[in-house]
């Protein structure tokens, strides 16, 4: 399916998948996109560009964000029921995935790895598109391997990197704060060949971040179509507060 789509998985948070799919619970919205997504409390607007990328890639939207009405209302089912129709929704948007990986069998890595060599992300990008993968498959009761079934691992790790970070960059700032300065962080290891963008805000309400890594010209366009251009929609949102106060 993702060679037909064209498109690449997605990795918004499994906490996130969980509020789409709930909200279609009650609602059925005409259509996807950031805005809506942020005007129901799923996210953030940095963050609900991969909420949409999520619902395109299980086939709930077509590629303008409009929503497949069919697909949709059988997300109002209940019990087991629902719950099959999502584990089809799954399996067929990830099959290639289960046509490579023996996930019966797997462990973590061989999930990363998969992300790595078939998409070319990066080691976090992948590391993320791999826990909402096994977030599902554990939901909805897809059978996977005895240390795959360990709920929260790859999550449990993937959130203590990111706070370790958090921590590191919040020590880095309050240390140039003190000498009037602004830098910006030192480049993260990374394997091969590519592109980080990182745009920081300051003083001004929640300090938004985001950084982007491309590897390609075709994902780098991708990327600030879509991640980068509904970031700095948020940000002038936010700078546009600023001024009235």
């Amino acid at each position: 399916m993702s060679d037909e789509k064209k498109l690449k998985p997605p990795y918004a948070s499994p906490g996130h998948a969980d509020k789409l799919f709930d909200l279609f619970r009650r609602q059925t919205p005409v259509k996807i996109d950031s805005k809506f997504v942020v005007d129901n409390d799923i996210t953030s607007m940095p963050n609900a560009a991969n909420v949409v990328k999520l619902a395109e890639w299980l086939g709930l939207v077509n590629e303008n964000g409009d929503v497949v009405t069919d697909k949709i209302i059988k997300l109002k089912l209940v019990g087991d029921e629902r719950n099959q129709y999502i584990t089809e929704l799954i399996r067929d948007s990830y099959s290639d995935l289960f046509a490579r990986v023996h996930i019966e069998h797997a462990n973590k890595n061989d999930i990363i790895n998969y992300f790595i060599s078939y998409f070319q992300f990066g080691n976090t990008q992948a590391e993320y598109a791999a826990s909402l993968f096994l977030h599902l498959c554990n939901t909805y009761g897809i059978p996977l391997s005895d240390e795959l079934k360990r709920k929260g691992t790859l999550r449990e790790k993937i959130t203590k990197e990111a706070s370790f970070k958090q921590k590191k960059s919040t020590m880095s700032v309050s240390k140039n704060e003190k000498y009037g300065q602004t830098t910006m962080p030192p480049n993260s290891s990374r394997e091969g060949r590519g592109i980080e963008l990182t745009v920081r805000g300051f003083g001004i309400e929640a300090n938004p971040q985001m950084t982007i890594v491309a590897r390609t010209p075709q994902e780098l366009t991708t990327k600030l179509e879509t991640e980068f251009k509904a970031f700095m929609e948020y940000a002038k949102i936010l700078l546009a507060k600023e001024e009235k106060e």
